[in-house]
């Protein structure tokens, strides 16, 4: 991250909805994100970066991730659907490696509360409600909430004639995604096992790009490698730390 941000410009991405700015290193944000690439390749120099459809306080977890690697230790942002809307932003910004980052704490997350809580029915409802408002059909977020009911036997257990059975069933009419997921989704023998144990983590997971490979496509995409090599001779920081990558991938 050091060597991609030295000498780098920095925008501000505007969230609409809360009427918040946020600097970014703009060379940081098109590696990580398929979106702002092609939002920067196809930009006006004066453009203005606006994002109509996220919370702050959801993008504001993305911009500590891009510079740390993780989320920020903020409780007062955190819902109870901080965790789809955060999988969500990733999957619009076309960024896998934060889906991905997402994925993991919500497994555990999941692990922590539905591994050891009873009386979770009633909760699982609202994080299903929220994944599906939150994603599109086929997502990986919606294949990891229909594994978590399959693999706890909800259907199953429910009393019948209960509030729980009347709750479910409402679910599944009012959410013909979710019906349509919970019927055709293949039967697997959890056997005690869960989604968020390890040995199905990969199932849930985003292809990632390789980030070397994508820095150097970025780096060429703005200057010829003899124009970085003419910089770098005059003692350039910036491109001189940009030839020894691109050299060092020959």
């Amino acid at each position: 991250m050091q060597r991609i941000t030295v000498g780098g410009k920095i925008i501000c991405i505007f969230m609409v909805k809360d009427k918040q700015g946020f600097t970014v290193h703009k060379d940081l944000l098109a590696l990580h994100s398929g979106y702002f690439r092609n939002r920067f390749r196809d930009a006006e120099e004066d453009e203005k970066f606006e994002l109509q459809d996220f919370k702050a306080a959801t993008f504001a977890d993305f911009h500590a991730w891009l510079y740390s690697g993780i989320f920020l230790d903020a409780k007062d942002l955190v819902t109870s659907m901080s965790s789809q809307e955060t999988w969500a932003l990733g999957s619009f910004l076309k960024a896998p490696a934060y889906q991905n980052h997402c994925m993991d704490l919500m497994r555990n997350d999941f692990r922590s509360h539905y591994g050891t809580t009873r009386d979770y029915k009633r909760v699982l409802i609202e994080d299903i409600e929220s994944a599906y408002n939150h994603t599109s059909k086929g997502s990986l977020l919606r294949v990891f909430m229909v594994d978590l009911v399959c693999s706890k036997d909800v259907w199953g257990t429910l009393p019948k004639g209960s509030t729980e059975q009347k709750e479910w069933e409402a679910l599944s009419e009012n959410n013909t995604d979710f019906k349509r997921d919970t019927l055709t989704r293949l039967p697997q023998p959890w056997l005690g096992t869960f989604p968020w144990d390890e040995q199905y983590r990969e199932g849930y997971l985003e292809d990632e790009e390789r980030l070397d490979e994508t820095w150097e496509k970025l780096i060429l995409a703005s200057r010829s490698l003899s124009d970085i090599e003419e910089a770098a001779r005059t003692g350039e920081v910036k491109s001189i730390i940009e030839l020894a990558h691109l050299r060092g991938n020959k």
